[in-house]
């Protein structure tokens, strides 16, 4: 368990869904000590997936191969 990033980076009470999910996503990487929440897992995964840079297709010359 990283220590430090836990005490730097408390959870508030009440938090909300968006705070929880960013929340978990950034634990994830950072230390990942414990499964992301079943209630939150679909959320965190769909974060990850959008903050993931698409690759620019190739332009294609004139000529032929």
């Amino acid at each position: 368990m990283n220590a430090a990033w836990h005490a730097a980076h408390v959870l508030p009470r009440n938090a909300t869904r968006p705070e929880r999910v960013r929340w978990h996503r950034t634990h994830q990487k950072a230390c990942a000590c414990r499964p992301v929440p079943a209630s939150l897992r679909d959320d965190v995964a769909a974060v990850g997936r959008a903050a993931k840079p698409r690759l620019k297709a190739r332009a294609r010359s004139g000529s032929p191969r």
